[in-house]
């Protein structure tokens, strides 16, 4: 992914990838009079179960660069500015975008990556819940993380913050939101509770 003239420009980098062709002496078998009737069954099916894969392989490389175009408008804040702040964005939200089942693009999102000019990202990386506001709005929850890294980052040594403490530090902020939420990403980003921090904490005096 790449801009060219202020547009961003999508394109599958398979260069390295071998060019999947159909042997032609097989459908000119299937033309042959001299074969065999039933050699001849065999050889159109599978020639066109092959046909199926090869066709199954264009479409899944225009399906993906159709998600990347629909998650690059819905975080054209993203790739446009410097801050590198995501917008709220699910799986279902590109699948109605594009009028396709939600296990489709999470296939395609799956292992796959996208490579910008500031570096490789997976494509799921883009995709993150909600978070909810005082005032209504809703932020990515790759911003909360952050600043429940920053909160605990800035905390006493002598006294790391409790998840309450760490709750109230978000609402002072503009969170609207639980004790039990900021538990939950707190363990997502492989933080330790209270307890343990202070454990380790103690020990680094």
């Amino acid at each position: 992914m790449e801009k060219r003239d202020n547009d961003w420009v999508i394109s599958v980098n398979d260069s390295s990838m071998p060019e999947l062709i159909l042997n032609s002496k097989y459908s000119s078998m299937i033309e042959n009079d001299k074969i065999d009737s039933a050699d001849k069954r065999f050889i159109k099916r599978n020639y066109q179960g092959a046909q199926i894969f090869l066709d199954a392989i264009k479409q899944r490389n225009k399906t993906m660069v159709k998600v990347m175009e629909k998650v690059s408008i819905r975080q054209l804040d993203y790739f446009n500015s410097d801050q590198k702040v995501l917008k709220p964005m699910i799986l279902q939200d590109i699948a109605e975008d594009l009028g396709i089942d939600i296990s489709t693009v999470s296939r395609i999102c799956n292992g796959k990556y996208v490579q910008l000019p500031w570096g490789i990202f997976e494509l799921r990386s883009f995709f993150s819940e909600g978070v909810k506001m005082k005032d209504g709005s809703f932020i990515s929850n790759t911003i909360l993380k952050k600043d429940i890294v920053e909160i605990i980052k800035n905390e006493s040594i002598d006294k790391p913050l409790k998840d309450e403490e760490i709750t109230q530090a978000l609402k002072d902020k503009g969170y609207d939101i639980a004790r039990r939420t900021v538990t939950k990403y707190r363990d997502k980003i492989n933080i330790p509770n209270y307890t343990l921090r202070k454990k380790i904490k103690g020990l680094q005096k």
